[in-house]
């Protein structure tokens, strides 16, 4: 199993600035866009996607909802 790894103010930032150029729908695993980044923070896909469903749980415009789980550091950015 690999070893986990807390994100950073810069990977959550990078992480929110694709949040808010992708719609609800696309946060998922086999976005190119989600892969890329994914690939540039070290981090999976699927890290990256639910990163992404964490900070919609932030936003207050969605009429649906994201996960639960936002951390500090995601409030903080």
């Amino acid at each position: 199993m690999a070893e986990r790894r807390n994100w950073s103010e810069t990977e959550v930032a990078e992480a929110l600035a694709l949040y808010l150029r992708l719609a609800f729908g696309k946060f998922h695993s086999r976005n190119p866009q989600v892969i890329a980044l994914a690939a540039r923070l070290g981090r999976t896909p699927s890290a990256v996607a639910l990163k992404l469903t964490n900070l919609a749980a932030l936003d207050e415009t969605l009429a649906q909802k994201g996960m639960a789980n936002a951390s500090a550091i995601d409030r903080r950015v």
